[in-house]
Protein backbone atom coordinates (compact mmCIF):
# COMPACT_ATOMS: atom_id res chain seq x y z
CA UNK A 1 0.00 0.00 0.00
CA UNK A 2 3.10 2.39 0.52
CA UNK A 3 4.12 1.67 -2.47
CA UNK A 4 0.99 2.63 -4.24
CA UNK A 5 0.98 5.81 -2.41
CA UNK A 6 3.78 7.01 -3.21
CA UNK A 7 3.06 5.98 -6.76
CA UNK A 8 -0.34 8.07 -7.22
CA UNK A 9 1.80 10.73 -5.56
CA UNK A 10 4.18 11.11 -8.27
CA UNK A 11 2.09 10.82 -10.81
CA UNK A 12 -0.89 13.58 -8.93
CA UNK A 13 2.19 15.70 -9.23
CA UNK A 14 2.23 15.47 -12.97
CA UNK A 15 -1.28 15.34 -13.52
CA UNK A 16 -1.69 18.53 -11.04
CA UNK A 17 0.43 20.26 -13.26
CA UNK A 18 -0.59 19.21 -16.62
CA UNK A 19 -4.72 19.04 -16.03
CA UNK A 20 -5.11 22.25 -17.33
CA UNK A 21 -3.78 21.23 -20.75
CA UNK A 22 -5.72 17.97 -20.43
CA UNK A 23 -8.87 19.75 -20.01
CA UNK A 24 -8.44 22.30 -22.78
CA UNK A 25 -7.65 19.27 -25.02
CA UNK A 26 -10.75 17.94 -24.20
CA UNK A 27 -9.47 14.51 -22.55
CA UNK A 28 -12.52 12.67 -21.41
CA UNK A 29 -12.55 9.74 -19.09
CA UNK A 30 -13.31 7.39 -21.71
CA UNK A 31 -10.83 8.76 -24.30
CA UNK A 32 -7.87 8.47 -21.51
CA UNK A 33 -8.92 5.21 -21.13
CA UNK A 34 -9.17 3.94 -24.82
CA UNK A 35 -5.56 5.23 -25.24
CA UNK A 36 -4.01 4.07 -22.30
CA UNK A 37 -5.20 0.59 -23.19
CA UNK A 38 -4.10 1.38 -26.48
CA UNK A 39 -0.35 2.50 -25.47
CA UNK A 40 0.33 -0.50 -22.45
CA UNK A 41 -0.49 -2.98 -25.65
CA UNK A 42 1.74 -1.18 -28.27
CA UNK A 43 5.55 -1.60 -28.91
CA UNK A 44 7.54 1.31 -28.27
CA UNK A 45 8.55 1.11 -31.83
CA UNK A 46 5.13 2.10 -32.68
CA UNK A 47 4.72 5.35 -30.55
CA UNK A 48 8.10 6.31 -31.71
CA UNK A 49 5.92 6.15 -35.35
CA UNK A 50 3.69 8.80 -34.09
CA UNK A 51 4.44 12.58 -34.62
CA UNK A 52 5.20 14.16 -31.19
CA UNK A 53 2.11 15.85 -31.15
CA UNK A 54 0.26 12.20 -31.27
CA UNK A 55 3.01 11.16 -28.34
CA UNK A 56 2.35 14.10 -26.44
CA UNK A 57 -1.46 13.46 -26.46
CA UNK A 58 -1.15 9.85 -25.49
CA UNK A 59 1.01 10.47 -22.58
CA UNK A 60 -1.56 12.49 -21.16
CA UNK A 61 -4.40 10.89 -21.97
CA UNK A 62 -2.23 8.19 -19.79
CA UNK A 63 -1.59 10.31 -17.20
CA UNK A 64 -5.30 10.93 -16.38
CA UNK A 65 -6.34 7.45 -16.56
CA UNK A 66 -3.30 6.53 -14.03
CA UNK A 67 -4.41 9.35 -11.82
CA UNK A 68 -7.85 8.20 -11.65
CA UNK A 69 -7.39 4.50 -11.47
CA UNK A 70 -4.91 4.75 -8.75
CA UNK A 71 -7.09 6.90 -6.80
CA UNK A 72 -10.13 4.30 -7.48
CA UNK A 73 -7.51 1.35 -6.17
CA UNK A 74 -6.37 3.47 -3.36
CA UNK A 75 -9.95 4.01 -2.50
CA UNK A 76 -10.89 0.13 -2.84
CA UNK A 77 -8.22 -0.49 -0.56
CA UNK A 78 -9.16 1.31 2.00
CA UNK A 79 -12.65 0.52 2.17
CA UNK A 80 -11.83 -3.42 2.18
CA UNK A 81 -9.70 -2.56 4.86
CA UNK A 82 -12.33 -0.58 6.76
CA UNK A 83 -14.74 -3.57 5.91
CA UNK A 84 -11.95 -6.03 7.79
CA UNK A 85 -11.85 -4.42 10.82
CA UNK A 86 -15.33 -3.90 11.16
CA UNK A 87 -15.94 -7.53 10.53
CA UNK A 88 -13.04 -7.93 13.16
CA UNK A 89 -14.68 -6.03 15.44
CA UNK A 90 -18.16 -7.96 15.52
CA UNK A 91 -16.39 -11.29 15.64
CA UNK A 92 -15.02 -10.31 18.60
CA UNK A 93 -17.62 -8.60 19.87
CA UNK A 94 -19.73 -11.52 19.59
CA UNK A 95 -16.58 -13.99 21.20
CA UNK A 96 -17.17 -11.44 24.29
CA UNK A 97 -21.18 -11.41 24.46
CA UNK A 98 -20.81 -15.23 24.47
CA UNK A 99 -18.02 -15.70 26.73
CA UNK A 100 -19.91 -12.97 29.63
CA UNK A 101 -23.20 -14.66 28.87
CA UNK A 102 -22.76 -16.92 31.92
CA UNK A 103 -21.50 -14.03 34.41
CA UNK A 104 -24.55 -11.94 33.52
CA UNK A 105 -26.82 -14.88 33.77
CA UNK A 106 -25.45 -15.50 37.34
CA UNK A 107 -25.50 -11.93 37.77
CA UNK A 108 -28.85 -11.12 37.19
CA UNK A 109 -29.69 -14.43 39.23
CA UNK A 110 -28.01 -13.27 42.23
CA UNK A 111 -29.71 -9.61 42.31
CA UNK A 112 -33.22 -11.72 41.27
CA UNK A 113 -32.38 -13.88 44.69
CA UNK A 114 -31.50 -10.88 46.68
CA UNK A 115 -34.53 -8.90 45.53
CA UNK A 116 -36.42 -11.95 46.33
CA UNK A 117 -34.57 -11.97 49.94
CA UNK A 118 -35.14 -8.38 50.64
CA UNK A 119 -39.41 -8.57 49.60
CA UNK A 120 -39.67 -11.73 51.87
CA UNK A 121 -38.15 -9.78 55.14
CA UNK A 122 -40.54 -7.14 54.06
CA UNK A 123 -43.22 -9.42 53.76
CA UNK A 124 -42.21 -11.07 57.08
CA UNK A 125 -41.47 -7.79 58.91
CA UNK A 126 -45.75 -6.30 57.60
CA UNK A 127 -47.67 -9.74 58.36
CA UNK A 128 -45.74 -10.07 61.79
CA UNK A 129 -48.59 -9.52 64.72
CA UNK A 130 -46.24 -8.96 67.30
CA UNK A 131 -44.18 -6.09 65.70
CA UNK A 132 -45.53 -2.76 66.85
CA UNK A 133 -45.95 0.03 64.78
CA UNK A 134 -42.87 1.76 66.77
CA UNK A 135 -40.94 -1.31 66.07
Amino acid sequence: MVSSLAHLVTIKSKFTILKPIIDDIGITDKISQYYTKWLMQSKMIQIRRKEESEQQFLLLSFIKYQYYIRNDNLIDRFISIIQSAKNSLFRYQKELTFKHEPLKKALTQSLENSNLSVINEVSNIINDKFLSDAK
